[in-house]
Order: structure tokens, then C-alpha cells, then sequence
């Protein structure tokens, strides 16, 4: 019986150039993040990385939440602007 086993299959030659472009991705995300409000930074960390919801970003900054979600619309679409200028799509 042959098993499909993914780790026994070979890498595909093309995966060293894979990792790399995501890498270069995820520093270009990095810096063009940096480049955002402080406020825009948390925001979108917060509800992307680390899956909290708007409630929970209003509670815990203090702000109401239709403004915080204001503020986070327009920070992405900030970010979405950059990334395209960058080559990138999110």
C-alpha cells in the first residue's frame, strides 16, 4: 500500500522562491504599517493579528465604537492604497 504522505513527498523547486517572495511581503507590510497612525497600527493588528472584535477595540480604548470603526476603514483603505503602490494586493 502506498501512503500519500505530504512530508514524504519532494519539496517542489519553486518553494525557496515562495517563502522568499512572502517574505519580502511581510516586510513590505511591516513598513508600510509604520508608516500609519499609531491608532491605525493598533487597530489593524488588533482586529487582523490578533482577531479581536470592534467591541472589544472600543472597550478597550475608550473610544466609541462606530468612531473606532471609522478609524479602521479608513486605515485599511490607506493601507490597501500603499500596498498596491508597493505591488501588493490585500
Amino acid at each position: 500500500m502506498v501512503e500519500d504522505d505530504v512530508e514524504s513527498r519532494p519539496a517542489s523547486s519553486d518553494a525557496p522562491l515562495e517563502a522568499a517572495s512572502r517574505l519580502e511581503a511581510v516586510r513590505v507590510l511591516q513598513a508600510l504599517l509604520g508608516r500609519l497612525e499609531p491608532l491605525e497600527q493598533w487597530l489593524i493588528v488588533g482586529r487582523h493579528f490578533y482577531e479581536m472584535t470592534g467591541r472589544e477595540l472600543a472597550e478597550l480604548s475608550g473610544m466609541p465604537r462606530r468612531t473606532l470603526m471609522d478609524r479602521y476603514n479608513r486605515a485599511m483603505e490607506r493601507l490597501r492604497y500603499m500596498a498596491v503602490q508597493e505591488g501588493l494586493s490585500l
